[in-house]
């Protein structure tokens, strides 16, 4: 669909949105649909590498071994579609817009603006949850086998 016919495209897209993302990192609506895209991507890549040989729900249980960052992926994706879940991956306690006092052009650490998800396990930041490179060295490999 619109020239994304491969999972690869939908990486390559996926990526353009995450450039995007960085330079306006408290976009919620920006940040909404690259989680989501990233979360989608699995479906992407099941359908082209995995369909005929693991169920969905194999690939998915080796897919959160993997990048477990991906289980909160698929709830934003999710929360951010039908508003509650039945059954959450993970323990969502609350979101939080961080405004900070400095350009991520000179800082990387804790005063730069950024969206954070607080969970079970502690928080995390919303470009960790993208897996960018989780994606791109896992097309790499199917790529080349």
């Amino acid at each position: 669909m619109f020239e994304i016919n491969s999972s690869n495209d939908k990486l390559n897209l996926l990526k353009e949105d995450f450039k995007s993302l960085i330079q306006n990192r408290l976009n919620v609506s920006l940040a909404e649909k690259t989680i989501s895209d990233s979360w989608h991507l699995s479906e992407w890549v099941f359908e082209e590498f995995f369909k005929n040989i693991n169920s969905k729900e194999e690939f998915r249980t080796n897919l959160y071994k993997e990048c477990p960052e991906l289980k909160m992926a698929h709830d934003v994706a999710n929360i951010s579609k039908h508003k509650s879940l039945s059954r959450p991956k993970v323990h969502i306690q609350k979101t939080e817009k961080i405004k900070g006092a400095f350009s991520s052009a000179f800082s990387s650490g804790l005063y730069v603006s950024r969206l954070e998800i607080h969970y079970d396990e502690g928080k995390i930041s919303i470009e960790t949850l993208v897996a960018i490179n989780y994606w791109e060295t896992t097309l790499s490999k199917l790529k080349n086998q």
